[in-house]
């Protein structure tokens, strides 16, 4: 399950990032090897690791955290938008791996732990 969503996750930053790799979630996203992805596709038994998720949770948080603070500062109404977009997705995708780890630790309700940041609107 949980490398089901890992690889959901990817697949939604490839479809948004521009030539966008396996070997740079590895690294980047995931803080493993080039090949640590790659593995955990192919070995199904093979489970991904916390340290993975929590790597993962602090880039996607960290890149929604520039993402909304540069909404602010562009007065471009097509640049803001896609800021917008992309604050969104990495909101929403940081949730799923917050709640991949809540689900690790043994926590049910996730709801009082995570609370999103306000994306400003376009106005």
């Amino acid at each position: 399950m949980a490398a089901i969503l890992l690889e959901n996750i990817y697949r939604r930053l490839a479809i948004e990032k521009y030539r966008f790799t396996e070997s740079e979630f590895s690294e980047q996203y995931l803080g493993m090897s080039k090949s640590y992805f790659a593995y955990t596709k192919c070995c199904k038994g093979k489970r991904v690791s916390s340290d993975a998720w929590l790597n993962l949770y602090g880039k996607l948080t960290t890149e929604r955290q520039i993402h909304t603070t540069a909404i602010t500062r562009t007065d471009h109404e097509f640049r803001k938008q896609m800021l917008v977009d992309w604050a969104k997705l990495y909101e929403e995708l940081a949730q799923i791996a917050f709640d991949e780890l809540c689900r690790r630790a043994g926590v049910v309700n996730t709801e009082a732990f995570h609370s999103p940041i306000q994306t400003p609107k376009v106005i």
